[in-house]
């Protein structure tokens, strides 16, 4: 075994001790985001109060409205938001919003953030709903 030098131990020892102290080491950007909002968003790094913060909702440019799109297309959306905008359609006299929808604010917030690609889904109100529900929105019953 080398010979190491008293002065090289010490501070190997106490190195290692801290270690211990630390714990495990800690993952960068404390995993993965939850599935409403777009990858690369980051907010380990705010200063800003926390209580400002405390119950955030995310708006229409921290939802995925694609990949909400694309699961609906794929047979993959929410049977039960299924089931609710299943014929549903305010321009043949449903009411806007819909009697389910607890929240209208979300609810305008989620169309807002539907209609720029709108004519793209087969489905545009099932994709409103899952929004709204992905922003925070609430459906009565």
């Amino acid at each position: 075994m080398p010979k190491v030098p008293p002065n090289k131990m010490q501070a190997l020892m106490q190195k290692g001790q801290q270690s211990k102290k630390s714990g495990p080491p800690k993952k960068p950007g404390g995993g993965k985001p939850p599935p409403f909002q777009k990858h690369g968003g980051d907010h380990e790094d705010d200063d800003d109060d926390d209580k400002d913060h405390e119950h955030h909702e995310p708006d229409g440019d921290e939802v995925d409205v694609q990949a909400i799109a694309d699961r609906i297309d794929n047979d993959e959306g929410d049977e039960h938001l299924m089931d609710l905008t299943d014929g549903y359609d305010p321009d043949q006299g449903d009411p806007n919003p819909p009697e389910w929808v607890e929240d209208e604010d979300i609810w305008e917030k989620a169309k807002k953030a539907v209609e720029p690609h709108e004519d793209q889904y087969d489905n545009k109100w099932a994709v409103v709903a899952h929004v709204y529900e992905a922003m925070g929105g609430s459906v009565k019953g």
